[in-house]
């Protein structure tokens, strides 16, 4: 379709965006500390490059709030639908967990560490999970939890090479 404004989008509403492929959105949601709900989106384009944009809602608990202008892209030969989560750490900052697979079999964990209101135009972090040669080509999940000691821990799952064996790669972190 042609350009449209989606500094407007409302729930339930379509978000007119040209550039972006047909794969589903990555999203994730949080609280800040004012109670306000957050949402993360971030979509693949056809230029092969994330687009990341976010939505704060008003603390009334209201479907209202307002939407972030898209950020610049996260690029990289990305391939299919990407997961992604969010959590706030102890000093209240956001965090951003997403995992991406490119079209030579790879797999990357992208994070981010914005402040109270997000990760909007903050770089990412990335590290490669899988290579080449273990062919994951299909879409990865993610699971981001906190041990009962307040370790974080990232989970990757995704199907692997022509014998569909389930890949795993877990992480341990400090909140």
């Amino acid at each position: 379709g042609a350009a449209a404004d989606c500094t407007a989008f409302t729930p339930g509403r379509v978000i007119p965006h040209p550039p972006l492929a047909s794969t589903g959105p990555a999203l994730a949601g949080w609280t800040d500390a004012s109670g306000r709900p957050r949402l993360e989106l971030l979509s693949l384009g056809a230029d092969r490059c994330l687009h990341h944009r976010s939505w704060t809602g008003d603390t009334n608990g209201a479907l209202t709030g307002v939407w972030s202008a898209w950020d610049g892209p996260i690029c990289g030969g990305i391939v299919g639908p990407s997961a992604a989560e969010a959590w706030v750490d102890a000093s209240g900052r956001a965090r951003i967990e997403l995992v991406v697979r490119t079209s030579d079999g790879s797999l990357f964990h992208g994070s981010c560490v914005g402040d109270a209101s997000g990760c909007a135009n903050v770089p990412w972090q990335w590290t490669r999970i899988a290579t080449p040669s273990d062919g994951v080509f299909e879409q990865p999940e993610l699971s981001v939890w906190q041990q009962a000691g307040g370790e974080l821990r990232v989970e990757v799952f995704a199907v692997r090479g022509s014998g569909r064996c389930l890949y795993h790669r877990g992480f341990v972190g400090n909140s």
